[in-house]
């Protein structure tokens, strides 16, 4: 298996907070960080900045967390690439 950098073609980002958010009320999703080959990110090295729009409107900034531990393939991966992101419209 070979390992490279980041690349946001690669990686993903779930959970509700992507398409659902109510005013006033937390909300959340993930960024999985994978490699060019489509393999997750091992490490906590990766920055990402996370700003919600609404027709090229900015809405508010997010705040990005790393997870200490992510899972992949059933695995647990101590300072895995796995994101949190929260924020508040």
């Amino acid at each position: 298996m070979s390992f490279a950098s980041t690349a946001a073609a690669a990686s993903t980002a779930n959970g509700a907070g992507l398409s659902l958010a109510t005013v006033g009320m937390a909300a959340s999703f993930t960024i999985d960080s994978k490699d060019g080959f489509g393999n997750p990110r091992l490490v906590d090295e990766d920055s990402y900045a996370v700003r919600l729009e609404f027709d090229g409107v900015p809405l508010v900034n997010a705040k990005v967390v790393h997870l200490a531990f992510s899972t992949h393939a059933g695995t647990s991966i101590s300072g895995g690439g796995r994101y949190a992101v929260f924020y508040t419209l």
